[in-house]
């Protein structure tokens, strides 16, 4: 157990730094294997340092050769993949496909990240019908999977609630979004769109895209991370970091 626990530590710590220098390694040792041709630092800012990141920790790939797709909008099955991959570095367990499910297409890059995302709770009765592969990502959609993600780790004490903020248009959110993106907005995990100096709206109908969703894995990954950490570890690892 102390080991497992040292491992998740170094990982957590890994992770920030790669997060601070990724661009600073790129540049000394030149292109990535696979490079993104589409993600550049002049192209998306801040998120290249995100995708190359949880690139390198095995989150998520591109979406052709040497193509990441930053601005696309991203679909429940990557979605499910990417915290799944989170999840398996975590709990250091390798998801199976271990049976059939009816409409779950079996043997996808999905399949066993649908699999699992619906025993965890993730996805019902989030999507009660059946499991939409291609479905479109909303930031409601988002909030609520990234939502309850979370809870399935011990992170109440890692959100600063005083940091939350109510959106000028949450009412068009569900009971259970409305939950979600006010926890959520004191990372702050959930974008908004400026429409003033202090207003923000947060627009829940709008897709999220392939870069926002790698954002938020990277961030959910450090706070999961965390907050498996002892307390006494962690307390000297945030003194010393």
């Amino acid at each position: 157990m102390k080991q497992f626990l040292r491992r998740l530590l170094s990982l957590s710590i890994s992770t920030v730094l790669i997060l601070q220098s990724s661009s600073i390694a790129l540049a000394k040792t030149g292109p990535a294997v696979p490079w993104f041709a589409d993600v550049s630092l002049m192209k998306e800012g801040f998120y290249d340092d995100v995708i190359y990141a949880g690139w390198e920790l095995g989150f998520f790939y591109g979406t052709a050769p040497k193509q990441f797709s930053p601005r696309r909008t991203v679909t429940l099955a990557e979605s499910v993949t990417f915290l799944g991959r989170v999840y398996e570095k975590l709990s250091g367990i390798t998801l199976e496909e271990p049976y059939s499910v009816g409409d779950i297409e079996p043997g996808r890059f999905y399949s066993r990240y649908a699999i699992w995302a619906r025993e965890k709770g993730l996805l019902d009765p989030f999507f009660q019908k059946s499991f939409q592969p291609d479905h479109p990502m909303t930031r409601e959609d988002t909030a609520i999977l990234l939502y309850r993600f979370l809870l399935l780790f011990d992170t109440a004490e890692r959100i600063d609630m005083e940091k939350a903020f109510h959106y000028m248009d949450e009412e068009e959110l569900s009971a259970e979004g409305q939950e979600a993106v006010y926890t959520l907005s004191a990372i702050p995990l959930v974008p908004y769109d400026r429409c003033d100096y202090e207003k923000k709206w947060l627009a829940p109908t709008k897709n999220t895209l392939r870069r926002e969703m790698a954002s938020y894995t990277m961030r959910i990954w450090r706070i999961a991370a965390i907050s498996m950490i002892p307390a006494k570890s962690r307390v000297r690892t945030e003194t010393t970091g």
